[in-house]
Formats: C-alpha cells, structure tokens, sequence
C-alpha cells in the first residue's frame, strides 16, 4: 500500500512542478522583456553591432512573444535578421528586403497595436512604414494668399 502512495505523492509533485514551470511564453513574460527591451526594438540599425544586437533583442522576444502575435512577431524577426544578414551591394537582395519589409507591414502594425494595448508600450517607429512619395519634378509653394479686407 505503500509504493502506490509515494508513487501518487511523485507523480502529483512531478505535475505541479511541470504546471509552475510551464512555456515562459505569454503577455507577461513579452510585456516585460519588451519593456525592458524597447530601444533595440524601436531604434535603427547603422552598422554591424547595432544589426547583430537588433537580430538578438528580436530572437529574444521571439522566443516569449503571446500566441496572440506570434506568427507577426516570428515575420518581423525574420525581416530583422534578413536586414543583418544583408549584403548592400547586392540590388537584387536589397529590394527583396524592400519587399519583404512591405509584407511586414501590417504584422507591424499589429504588433506595435498589441504592444500600446496590452503593455503599454508605444513602438512609434516600429509601425508599418508608408510607400515613399513620388514626385514628378520640382514642387512649388502657392504664395499665401493675403486676408481679404
């Protein structure tokens, strides 16, 4: 009678202790690396120390990210990690990371939303990014025109 009993008592610690130590995956564990994180994830990559710590930050909160944006987040940190592995001779490459940026952008969007409203965390500069403008030729300015009086 025993055997049964400790082997119960095992069993019951083994699953509780497998509960309390589950996936560290989930809104807190993102919220709070990410606020402690915000400045890799918010400021622009300029050589290769910046892209490699851009690409860690970002493999970082990949790794805790809620199921809620985990597909979004996975897509910016493969963007991320495309950008460092750039080489900025190749056109053929660079517009292809042009592309798969405009891909990303909603999944931006969608994550710098999730963050504002469940971490109160505001991404600013890592929302999507708009198309450039296009102009045609040189712009003029129309004069004020003066009050009528």
């Amino acid at each position: 009678m025993r055997g049964p009993v400790v082997a119960s008592c095992l069993v019951g610690v083994v699953l509780a202790s497998a509960a309390c130590s589950g996936s560290s995956r989930g809104p807190e564990a993102f919220c709070q690396r990410l606020q402690t994180d915000k400045n890799v994830v918010v400021t622009g990559v300029v050589d290769a120390k910046t892209a490699k710590a851009a690409v860690s930050g970002y493999e970082k909160l990949d790794g805790v990210a809620p199921e809620a944006i985990r597909t979004e987040w996975h897509q910016l940190t493969l963007l991320v990690q495309a950008a460092a592995d750039l080489d900025p001779t190749a056109t053929t490459a660079r517009a292809a990371l042009v592309q798969q940026a405009y891909s990303a952008a909603p999944a931006a969007q969608t994550v710098a939303d999730y963050a504002r409203q469940t971490c109160g965390v505001d991404l600013g500069a890592a929302t999507a990014p708009s198309a450039p403008a296009v102009t045609t030729g040189p712009t003029t300015t129309a004069a004020p025109t003066p009050p009528s009086g």
